[in-house]
C-alpha cells in the first residue's frame, strides 16, 4: 500500500458519514488514533479511549496497534491482541467506531466536503515535498490552505524549541487583499489571547463568531480588526508545540468558518508540522557533523601552532627593544613590524575558529548596548584610518541587553569589519540603533543597531547565502567565510534576528535586532 491512505467513518447506514486523510505512506510515517486534542485521527466518540491506537508504515505496509484502550480494537471482525498488518478494503473497529481503509476519497456526491480536503491536502503534500527552504515551503502553504478555507488573513509563527518565545522573524504571512500593513505587524493585528492560548494548552480555539465568544470579550483586537470568525491550530510534534496556524475572516459580509474547515487546517497544520521537524532535525544534524569535524581540526591546528607562534612573538618582542636601544638598523623595524602583523592575523584567526567551534561560552548579564558598540568601533578603527574612511556614530545611551559582552562586541565588530572591507577607495559607514515595540507590546521592548555602507552592495544572488557557514567571495583574499556566520550565530544565541540588505541609492545594510532588559536614566 504506497497511495496515500484514507479511513472512511462508516455510520450506521453503512456508507461513509466522515473521512480523514489523504495520509502520506511514507517510511516511518505514525498516526495515533484517539478521543483527545492533538491525535493524528480525533475520533470524538466516548467508545474511543483517548489514546486508542496507533497506525504506522514500515517496508511498504501499514500497521495497526491498540495502545491498552478499554473498549479494544478489531480488525474485519476479529479481536486484536498484538501489532497486526493492514490492506485496502479492511475494517478497524476502534470501541463503536468502524473505519474502512481506503487508497482515494469516499464518492463526491456522498462526501464533496471530503473530495475537496482531498484536493487541498494533496497539493499541500505535493508542495511540502519540494526543494525549497522551511520559509519558502511555509509561505505557499499558508497560501494554499488561507485561499482554500476562503480565510481574509493567515499566517503561520514558529516558537523557539527551547524558551517557547515566539519568532517573529519565521513569520509566513498571506492576505486575501494582500495588504501590506497586515504583512508588517501579522502577529500585533491578530487576537495575541487566542494565539497564546491555542499555543500553551495545546489544541485548536475555533471561533465562529469571535466577538459573540464571553471567552473573548476583552480581546481588543477582534473588535478593533472587526474579526468575525477565527481557527488557530497548534503545530504539535506529540505533545509539543512548535508553532501556530492562523487564520481569520472579518466582516465583510463573508461567512463564518465551518467544521469542516477546521478539520482541514488541523490535518494541514500536522503536516506542516512533521515538515519543520525534519527539516530542524536534518540542519541539526549536518551542522553538528560540520562542527564535530571542524573541533577536531581546530584542535590539532591549535596544538601545531601554539609554540610556535609564542616563539615568533617573543623573538620579534626581543629585537623590537633592541632596535629601541640603538643596537639594529631601520631596515630590520619593517620586517619586525610584519612579523607581528602576521602572528596577530594568525591569532585572530584561531580565535574566530575556536568561538564557532564553541558557541555560547560564559554567564549572560545585562550588558550596556552603547558601551559595547564603542568598544566594537575601538576595536575596528585602524582599518577605518588605514583606508581613509568615515565612521558616523548615532546610537542612544541607556539601553541594556542580556547577553556576554565579549560575544557582542565580537558581533558588532564583526560587522564593522565587513563594511571597511567592502570600501576599498574609501567611503562611509554609518552606526546607529533605534528603539521599537514588538508583538503587540504598549513600550519599546526591541533594539535595532543598523551598520550601513556607501560601497559596492550585495549581489542579489549572494544575499539569501550570506550569513552560511563558510560562505565568502573573498576567495583568494583570506576570508574564512565564517565572520558573517559567527555573527548570525552570536545574535541567535542571544535571541535576536539578523538581515542583511541592499540600501536605495547604494551600498550595504545590515541589521541586528535584539530583546531588550531595560533601561537606565541615560536613556531617558
Amino acid at each position: 500500500m504506497s497511495n496515500p491512505l484514507f479511513l472512511h467513518w462508516i455510520g450506521e447506514d453503512g456508507r461513509p458519514s466522515r473521512s480523514f486523510g489523504p495520509f502520506a505512506s511514507v517510511e516511518g510515517a505514525e498516526l495515533r488514533l484517539g478521543r483527545q486534542e492533538g491525535s493524528d485521527l480525533r475520533l470524538e466518540d466516548k467508545s474511543v479511549s483517548r489514546l486508542h491506537g496507533v497506525l504506522s508504515f514500515a517496508k511498504g505496509i501499514w500497521t495497526y496497534e491498540d495502545l491498552g484502550s478499554r473498549f479494544g480494537s478489531e480488525l474485519d471482525g476479529s479481536p486484536l491482541s498484538a501489532p497486526v498488518p493492514l490492506a485496502l478494503g479492511s475494517r478497524l473497529r476502534l470501541g463503536r467506531v468502524l473505519l474502512a481503509l481506503a487508497d482515494s476519497p469516499p464518492p463526491e456526491a456522498e462526501t464533496g466536503a471530503a473530495e475537496r480536503r482531498y484536493e487541498v491536502l494533496l497539493q499541500v503534500l505535493e508542495t511540502l515535498g519540494e526543494d525549497r527552504s522551511r520559509d519558502e515551503l511555509l509561505q505557499r502553504v499558508i497560501e494554499i490552505a488561507g485561499r482554500a478555507v476562503e480565510a481574509d488573513r493567515g499566517f503561520i509563527l514558529l516558537t523557539d524549541e527551547d524558551t517557547e518565545a515566539w519568532l517573529p522573524e519565521s513569520l509566513a504571512v498571506w492576505s486575501r487583499q494582500g495588504e501590506e500593513d497586515f504583512a508588517v505587524d501579522a502577529i500585533g493585528r491578530a487576537s495575541q489571547t487566542v494565539l497564546r492560548e491555542a499555543l500553551s494548552d495545546g489544541r485548536t480555539v475555533f471561533l465562529k463568531f469571535a466577538a459573540e465568544d464571553p471567552r473573548y470579550e476583552g480581546a481588543e483586537s477582534i473588535r478593533v480588526e472587526s474579526i468575525q470568525s477565527i481557527i488557530c491550530c497548534p503545530l504539535l510534534l506529540g505533545e509539543r508545540s512548535v508553532g501556530a496556524f492562523y487564520v481569520d475572516r472579518t466582516h465583510g459580509g463573508g461567512r463564518p468558518f465551518t467544521e469542516d474547515e477546521r478539520v482541514l487546517l488541523e490535518t494541514v497544520a500536522r503536516q506542516s508540522a512533521r515538515v519543520i521537524e525534519k527539516e530542524r532535525l536534518m540542519t541539526q544534524r549536518a551542522r553538528d557533523e560540520k562542527l564535530t569535524l571542524l573541533g577536531t581540526l581546530l584542535g590539532r591546528v591549535t596544538h601545531e601552532l601554539k609554540n610556535p607562534l609564542y616563539n615568533i612573538r617573543g623573538t620579534a618582542e626581543n629585537l623590537q627593544a633592541k632596535l629601541a636601544s640603538g643596537e639594529l638598523p631601520e631596515d630590520i623595524a619593517a620586517r619586525l613590524a610584519r612579523i607581528l602583523s602576521g602572528v596577530d592575523r594568525a591569532e585572530a584567526n584561531m580565535k574566530t575558529l575556536l568561538a564557532f567551534a564553541r558557541p555560547g561560552e560564559g554567564p549572560r548579564e545585562p550588558v550596556d548596548l552603547a558601551r559595547t558598540l564603542t568598544a566594537a568601533a575601538v576595536d575596528a578603527a585602524p582599518l577605518f584610518g588605514e583606508g581613509g574612511i568615515e565612521l558616523t556614530r548615532d546610537y542612544q545611551r541607556g539601553i541594556r541587553v542580556l547577553g556576554r559582552a565579549d560575544a557582542l562586541q565580537q558581533l558588532f565588530s564583526n560587522l564593522l569589519t565587513n563594511a571597511a572591507q567592502a570600501l576599498e577607495d574609501g567611503g562611509r559607514v554609518r552606526l546607529s540603533c533605534r528603539t521599537l515595540p514588538r508583538l503587540g507590546a504598549s513600550e519599546d521592548n526591541w533594539v535595532e543597531v543598523r551598520v550601513e555602507d556607501d560601497g559596492p552592495g550585495i549581489p542579489p544572488e549572494n544575499l539569501p547565502r550570506i550569513f552560511e557557514d563558510f560562505f565568502t567571495t573573498k576567495h583568494g583574499s583570506g576570508g574564512s567565510g565564517l565572520g558573517l556566520a559567527i555573527c548570525r550565530q552570536i545574535t541567535e544565541e542571544h535571541r535576536g534576528s539578523i538581515r542583511a540588505e541592499m540600501r536605495e541609492g547604494g551600498g550595504a545594510r545590515f541589521v541586528v535586532g535584539l530583546p531588550i532588559h531595560d533601561k537606565t536614566r541615560d536613556s531617558q
